[in-house]
């Protein structure tokens, strides 16, 4: 009888394609991705072009990946750290929000651009919106909530962003607790539009 085949990669598989994406994002530092070639970044990373044809189809298929890669670890952390019922203690989550991002700078400075490219940045609120209205119950077509719900989103994304972006010496803390207190008041808020 032969052995389970498990439908999880190989160390080999995980171990070459985050060389590929490390490589690529240093890459991606220096050049936009229009202007990476496949041979460049196989010969960085010092692997046959065809091992790079195995895992992607090309350099947006890898750049796609990273994206998802990013955005599904966000959702992890939100789906864990978001507090339910009536805790407003939202310092765990912007905690963790916060450290993931700054551990990943150069990754979400290459998919945002350095702040300019704001299409990854709409996936993440976009992400967060949904998950809200579903952890909280609200009503998409309140207006007032779902208003309160965007701007705690996209403030919260920008205000990372911009301290990332434009304010590398402030404190992390000090960012941690804008967010904390500002989505705390924001939840409030929105529990209030409901009745």
């Amino acid at each position: 009888m032969g052995a389970k085949k498990s439908n999880r990669p190989d160390r080999r598989t995980i171990r070459t394609q985050h060389q590929l994406k490390e490589t690529f994002i240093k890459i991606l530092g220096e050049k936009s991705i229009d202007k990476v070639t496949v041979a460049e970044l196989t010969r960085a990373c010092d692997i046959g072009r065809g091992t790079f044809y195995i895992h992607y189809k090309d350099v947006y298929d890898l750049y796609d990946s990273i994206v998802s890669d990013n955005i599904e670890n966000l959702t992890a952390i939100f789906n864990q750290y978001y507090p339910h019922d009536q805790d407003n203690n939202f310092a765990p989550l912007a905690e963790h929000f916060v450290h993931y991002i700054v551990e990943n700078k150069p990754v979400f400075e290459v998919m945002t651009n350095h702040g300019s490219d704001i299409k990854v940045l709409n996936q993440i609120c976009d992400l967060l919106i949904r998950h809200i209205i579903n952890i909280e119950h609200d009503d998409p077509a309140n207006m007032k909530q779902m208003a309160i719900i965007q701007f705690a989103a996209y403030g919260m994304i920008g205000v990372i962003v911009d301290w990332l972006v434009n304010k590398p010496n402030a404190r992390m803390e000090d960012l941690i607790q804008v967010i904390t207190t500002s989505v705390g008041t924001l939840r409030s808020m929105c529990l209030s539009a409901k009745d």
